[in-house]
């Protein structure tokens, strides 16, 4: 089943200023300013607890907490720190959707045989975290993105959320409507005008009169309320003839996470392979480095195949004996050649080939029918609708 982490940064810009001066820990503070007329930039949680929140007035901060401590933002400091958030997040995964400076999106299609257990691969990111950039994350894994991102904030700071597929809309239920991402004020008063004041309330309003009353928004309000969201990532992707390539948001030396890109690449162009009903007889490997140096190197296949495995078993052969483990990549591409219709020369890996071929055949009629994702391989099961949306150009 697909699950889905949204992982964000707690109280981000006031945590890093508490990072930094130890004076400023277990205070009420504001980055803002520079004057009171400014508005509240972050807030501790120390700062929350005397209801000041991102985007409040100054003055008005200051009204609710003398004793605030306002700090003038230093964006450098931040920006450095997103950096290393997000090289933390690619380097356990490429199928990576920042949102801002400090919350995004992760997925682990294909992984399954790398990351048996997310909650796991959960706790690990935010270990990285806390000793990487010293401040917590609070990470929500739930089926859809906006249970994610509600299941983030349920247990902050530093939380841990898991929604079970199916389980959504009863844990929604009882949260408020404000929880909901993307509930303006005003549309928030008016619901609570007409004494709607949960989410769960809030579900059992029709489709129809809420879009009535809100607009399209009101279509976005019932199906979030009833536990229903975006499950596709928006990636960096793109296929090229019968080739693919993928650029990573941040450049990674990471073993794992390179070889599981292999795997979707390799993926995607036997599925396109058979999709033109052509066998390919060789596997290039394009490899560019963080220094924007290019490489590239084949070899011949055993036999030729429109299967992922052999494919894939290739790249990684190639990746293996070229790369030297430490070099930081920011792209890798694969492509095949050799292309023919039929196996030209019997060999001894002729016939398991031509069952595994005869499997994948049958699953592209099922595909060519109900669409390619209606059925994936048992390994990329949990997380096949996260790439369903990618920027495609052939």
């Amino acid at each position: 089943m697909l699950m889905l982490f949204h992982i964000d940064l707690d109280a981000f810009f006031a945590s890093i200023e508490q990072r930094d001066n130890s004076h400023l820990l277990g205070k009420p503070v504001v980055v803002g300013g520079p004057s009171r007329r400014g508005v509240v930039a972050a807030s501790s949680y120390e700062a929350r607890k005397y209801g000041i929140y991102s985007a409040m007035p100054l003055y008005k901060a200051l009204a609710l907490c003398p004793k605030l401590i306002v700090i003038e933002p230093h964006f450098p400091k931040y920006t450095l720190a997103s950096k290393t958030f997000y090289k933390i997040l690619a380097n356990y995964s490429p199928f990576l959707e920042p949102i801002s400076i400090d919350e995004a999106y992760l997925s682990f299609y294909g992984f399954e045989e790398y990351y048996s257990n997310l909650t796991t691969v959960a706790q690990k990111i935010k270990l990285d975290i806390q000793s990487k950039i010293g401040v917590t994350a609070s990470i929500g894994i739930a089926a859809n993105k906006v249970t994610a991102k509600v299941t983030s904030n349920y247990q902050k700071p530093d939380g841990l959320t898991v929604v079970a597929k199916g389980g959504e809309k009863a844990f929604l239920a009882n949260l408020p409507i404000r929880d909901l991402p993307g509930l303006g004020v005003k549309s928030e008063e008016k619901l609570t005008g007409m004494g709607i004041t949960t989410i769960g309330q809030l579900s059992k309003i029709s489709p129809g009169k809420l879009e009535l009353l809100f607009g399209k928004q009101g279509v976005y309000l019932s199906s979030a309320a009833n536990g229903l969201g975006e499950t596709e990532l928006v990636l960096n992707w793109q296929r090229k003839s019968l080739g693919a390539e993928t650029t990573f948001s941040f450049d990674s030396n990471s073993l794992s996470f390179l070889e599981q890109t292999l795997y979707f690449l390799s993926l995607r162009i036997a599925s396109d392979l058979r999709g033109e009903g052509k066998l390919a007889g060789g596997v290039v490997l394009k490899l560019r480095t963080s220094a924007f140096q290019t490489k590239t190197h084949q070899a011949k296949l055993l036999a030729p195949t429109a299967s992922t495995k052999p494919i894939f078993e290739k790249a990684k052969m190639l990746f293996r004996a070229s790369w030297d483990l430490k070099t930081s990549l920011r792209l890798i591409g694969m492509s095949v050649f050799d292309l023919t219709t039929i196996v030209k020369q019997p060999s001894l890996f002729e016939q398991p080939q031509k069952i595994t071929s005869n499997i994948e055949t049958t699953l592209d009629a099922i595909r060519k029918k109900h669409g390619f994702w209606s059925i994936v391989p048992g390994l990329i099961l949990d997380q096949k609708a996260s790439l369903r949306k990618l920027s495609r150009t052939d």
